[in-house]
C-alpha cells in the first residue's frame, strides 16, 4: 500500500456509486492506523455495522482506528467540534465517508459555492491542524474504460486545491468477468492515482487479500478491456453488485 506515496494533506478518493469507496478507505484506514491515530467518520452507516464490515473481512482493527458516525451534517457547529475533536484526540489522519452524505445534499440540488465552501472547510483543517484527510465522492464514469481526472466534478476545487486524487475500478461492476486471455477479473480492483505530487498519473492492481499494490506500467496495457453494453445497461438499471 505504501506503493500509493499518499500525501500528507488533502486527498480525494473517487468511483461511481456502490464501487466499494466504503469498503477501501475502511481497510485503508485501519492499515493507517497501525502507525498514527485514524480518524473514519461517516454519515451513511452506524459504527456497529462498519466494525462488523471490518471484522467481515478478516480484518484486525486497530487500537489506532476511531469510528464515529455521531457527527453533525457540515455547519458550522459540526466544523467546530470536528476541530475539537481531531485535537482533542491526537488524530492525524481523517477519513470522510463520503463529502456528499457529510454536505447532506443531493447532488444537483446542492450550489457550486456550498460544494467548495466544504471543500475549503476541509483545507483549512489540513492547513490549521497539520493533519491528513482523505474524504470519498462519487465520480460518474461508468460509460468510458477508465476514470479520469475531469470526472471529479462535484466541485472544480477537488481537482484543484487537493494535493493528490485517486479512483477505485472494478471490472466485474460493470460485467466484465474475464480478460481477453479468459482469466477470471471478479476479485480484481484497480486503483488510479490520477493527480499525485509526480505529476504523473499512476495506474494499480490491488491484492485485495493482503492489501497490496502492484503497478501497472501503462494506461495502454490491455489488462482489461473497456465496459461492454451489458456492463453499461446492467449499472444503468441498477442490477449491478456491490462490493
Amino acid at each position: 500500500m505504501n506503493k500509493l506515496d499518499l500525501s500528507n494533506r488533502l486527498i480525494a478518493l473517487g468511483g461511481v456509486k456502490r464501487i466499494g469507496k466504503t469498503h477501501f478507505s475502511l481497510r485503508l484506514s485501519n492499515y493507517i492506523a497501525q502507525s498514527e491515530k485514524v480518524l473514519f467518520l461517516s454519515w451513511q452507516e452506524c459504527k456497529e455495522n462498519l466494525n462488523f464490515i471490518l471484522k467481515e473481512m478478516g480484518e484486525p482493527i486497530h487500537r489506532n482506528l476511531s469510528i464515529n458516525t455521531s457527527i453533525g451534517y457540515f455547519n458550522v457547529a459540526t466544523f467546530l467540534g470536528l476541530i475539537k475533536l481531531i485535537r482533542d484526540n491526537s488524530y492525524t489522519t481523517i477519513f470522510i465517508d463520503d463529502i456528499e452524505s457529510f454536505t447532506h445534499n443531493d447532488f444537483s440540488d446542492f450550489f457550486s459555492e456550498e460544494k467548495d465552501s466544504s471543500i475549503t472547510a476541509l483545507e483549512y483543517i489540513v492547513n490549521e491542524l497539520k493533519v491528513r484527510v482523505i474524504f470519498n465522492t462519487v465520480i460518474n464514469s461508468y460509460c468510458k474504460e477508465y476514470p479520469s481526472i475531469k470526472d471529479f466534478d462535484w466541485s472544480r476545487r477537488i481537482i484543484n486545491n487537493c494535493d493528490q486524487v485517486l479512483a477505485i475500478y472494478r471490472p466485474s461492476f460493470f460485467g466484465i468477468i474475464e480478460d481477453e486471455n479468459g482469466k477470471s477479473l471478479q476479485e480484481c480492483i484497480e486503483i488510479f492515482s490520477l493527480k499525485n505530487k509526480n505529476h504523473k498519473p499512476k495506474r494499480f492492481l490491488l491484492d485485495n487479500k493482503n492489501l497490496s499494490l502492484c503497478e501497472i506500467t501503462s494506461f495502454k496495457d490491455a489488462f482489461i478491456k473497456s465496459p461492454n453494453e451489458r456492463g453499461i445497461k446492467d449499472y444503468e438499471q441498477g442490477r449491478v453488485t456491490e462490493y
